[in-house]
């Protein structure tokens, strides 16, 4: 089981294998950081946010679905409203448009007023495309 102290060690490597361009190692690291203990969640809940967005911009888009979807409320509302307009707009670049609004829904206004502004006005942009 993963401590504190490593998840944060792991967590600053991975943002450190960013900056420097070394992709590949920043995925590797982010991943080893495990779901666990209550004090894990958050910086868990960051390194799913940043392996999500990376992954995004890599096109490996099924596995920046995953890491999205691997965020709970429970883990941290931020992140996971976060989390859920992120995959809202990825499921939507793939046209899977039933799913993206599912996701932009899921952010209420009690989580986050920006992010369910987010959510709210890329729902808006969906539903319009849609007619």
């Amino acid at each position: 089981m993963m401590d504190l102290q490593q998840a944060e060690d792991l967590f600053k490597q991975a943002i450190e294998a960013y900056k420097n361009n070394d992709l590949e190692l920043a995925i590797q690291l982010w991943s080893q950081i495990e779901k666990s203990p209550d004090e894990v969640k958050e910086i868990y809940g960051k390194a799913q946010v940043n392996l999500g967005f990376l992954l995004n911009e890599l096109k490996r888009f099924a596995e920046a679905e995953h890491a999205y979807k691997n965020v709970s409320r429970e883990d941290s509302k931020k992140l996971y409203v976060t989390t859920q307009v992120n995959l809202g707009i990825l499921l939507k670049q793939q046209q899977r448009f039933e799913e993206a609004e599912q996701a932009f829904k899921n952010v209420t206004r009690e989580d986050s007023v920006e992010q369910y502004a987010k959510a709210q006005f890329n729902l808006g942009i969906l539903l319009k495309q849609q007619q």
